[in-house]
């Protein structure tokens, strides 16, 4: 399994908020294009609040159970 670079923890040309969430997302079979497609065509979009920095956030559900939130002030994968 390929994880995260160590530096700088992206995934492609995405950036999670640490490491640990990049290399879990990985885990759970996401990737670049997944993340890429779940963006650009989600079911449903909801907001949430990115608790480390109290930005609000856009989650994006792939279906019911899986989804990515973005924080949308500094672009960053939660």
């Amino acid at each position: 399994m390929i994880y995260a670079d160590n530096d700088n923890k992206l995934l492609g040309n995405f950036e999670f908020t640490d490491k640990k969430h990049a290399n879990k997302a990985i885990e759970r079979g996401w990737n670049e294009k997944s993340i890429e497609n779940a963006k650009q065509n989600p079911i449903k979009v909801g907001e949430s609040i990115n608790r480390n920095t109290g930005n609000k956030s856009t989650v994006y559900f792939v279906d019911d159970n899986q989804y990515i939130v973005i924080d949308n002030v500094t672009n960053t994968i939660v």
